[in-house]
């Protein structure tokens, strides 16, 4: 071996053989560049005390190769060689850690595993979309913040808060946007345990209440613009069920004639073993479908559906049925409709539309659909077998100006006065107001308006109030 090689080599380990000029080495990589006081500074050396031993050890490093100076600039940097062995440094820490077992992480998958920079950089590039370059900075200025904690319980969560908290002070903050963890303070968790203690409510609340808390935070940092989130936040305007923003729509407003007078099948949908609806060949099936549907729709609405103009469509199947038959069947399936389904404890949020009004002559089967109504209604009227108003389905009852002037519709007004009378239950819509005639109304009294070809094939995706009076001042 040479004496020059020696000496160099020599050199070389002289240089990285001390702990403040390895650090010198660490820093002017993360920073690129920086003065002889900044430097000081950053390193947490005073100017004052310790400006002859800095400058020694920047000789050490500036005679080894590693460092030079940039005159211009007044700074220094480090040279390509330099960065060689910085990068050849934090493998040979990397490769101690792993070797000893030191860091084990706990991730999000309940799993132990030992640290790898590696998957910082793979997030990174993954969740914010950043470059590999900017990627593997951060996560070797990550690394080295983590072995100088000297941190017992390395988790998951710790390592995203240190890279994010790297990526504020690098001014990225459309990565570290990006890069957000959402979740609950263990506290919060821990104070909706101890409330649900004391209330009836099935454990399941206290899930579903941190997953909607979880989903409220997706929706506002990753589905919303950011002049949108901000302004549900200041309370300019107010986004309906937000926890369900994009996941699935507030509304649906069933084509009843589709769902009991066509052959539906599910097999385009993976996973799932839903049974063939066949068309409906009398009442029952009919009943029994429209059942079946709102069902199958109910988790996947955030307030709820219609089965609208109920006695219109269904007038067809009971012409020569008695009424006491159709009372029957109506009543079997509002109680269907009425159970509270699963361990949430929920009823359905299930609406149902009559019509009394001028309409009822077109299309033949009048006395039929009166009928209906009427049969409906007398449900409604009687409530449950504990004499109780059904929780569901919701009653919206539609009539205009004919319906009381025509005396053979007498009976049928009585018995809506009856019903509010009662159970104070149903909803009346003037369908003579503005485009009413035509519209259809939900649970919620959401409206889908008579200019939409397929009022009952439709629904609304979500709702947006506007807080005017904060608005105005």
């Amino acid at each position: 071996m040479s004496n020059v090689y020696e000496d160099s080599l020599n050199k070389i380990f002289k240089a990285i053989g001390n702990k403040t000029r390895i650090n010198i080495l660490l820093k002017l990589y993360s920073v690129k560049e920086s003065s002889f006081t900044d430097l000081m500074l950053d390193l947490n050396l005073s100017p004052r005390k310790d400006s002859g031993k800095f400058a020694h050890h920047l000789n050490i490093l500036i005679e080894a190769g590693l460092v030079k100076e940039n005159e211009e600039k007044r700074k220094y940097e480090l040279t390509d060689f330099g960065e060689e062995i910085v990068l050849l440094l934090q493998k040979i820490k990397g490769d101690i850690i792993k070797k000893e077992g030191r860091y084990l992480v706990r991730t999000s998958n309940l799993t132990m595993e030992p640290f790898e920079r590696r998957k910082i950089v793979e997030a990174l590039m993954r969740e914010a979309k950043a470059p590999r370059m900017i990627a593997e900075e951060i996560a070797r200025e990550a690394e080295e913040r983590i072995l100088k904690s000297n941190i017992k319980y390395l988790t998951a969560p710790l390592i995203r808060e240190i890279v994010n908290s790297i990526l504020l002070e690098r001014n990225l903050e459309d990565y570290r946007h990006a890069m957000t963890r959402l979740g609950l303070p263990v506290y919060d968790i821990e104070r909706m345990i101890n409330e649900e203690k004391f209330t009836i409510n099935s454990p399941l609340f206290t899930y579903l209440k941190a997953g909607t808390s979880v989903m409220s935070e997706y929706a506002l940092i990753k589905e919303l613009p950011r002049n949108i989130s901000d302004a549900h936040i200041s309370g300019a305007i107010n986004l309906n069920n937000l926890p369900f923003w994009g996941v699935m729509p507030e509304t649906i407003h069933h084509d009843t004639n589709k769902i009991i007078s066509s052959e539906l099948t599910f097999s385009n949908l993976p996973n799932t073993f839903i049974p063939k609806i066949r068309k409906a060949k009398d009442i029952d099936e009919a009943l029994e479908n429209i059942t079946k549907i709102t069902h199958l729709a109910e988790n996947h609405i955030s307030v709820g559906q219609v089965i609208d103009d109920i006695n219109v469509i269904l007038s067809r199947f009971i012409s020569e049925i008695s009424y006491y038959d159709v009372l029957t069947k109506v009543r079997r399936m509002i109680i269907s409709l009425n159970q509270i389904p699963g361990i949430l404890k929920m009823p359905r949020s299930v609406a149902i539309g009559l019509r009394l009004d001028k309409s009822l002559e077109k299309d033949g089967f009048f006395e039929e659909k009166v009928l209906l109504f009427k049969a409906f209604l007398e449900v409604f009227i009687c409530g449950d077998e504990g004499k109780r108003p059904f929780l569901t389905p919701l009653p919206i009852i539609k009539m205009d100006k004919y319906a009381f002037e025509n005396t053979n519709f007498d009976e049928e007004i009585s018995k809506v006065c009856e019903l509010l009378y009662k159970w104070c239950t149903p909803i009346i819509v003037n369908i003579e107001w503005e485009s009413n005639v035509e519209s259809s109304y939900c649970w919620d009294l959401s409206r889908i308006d008579s200019f939409l070809k397929e009022k009952n094939s439709a629904g609304t995706l979500n709702t947006v109030l506007i807080n005017l009076p904060r608005i105005a001042l």
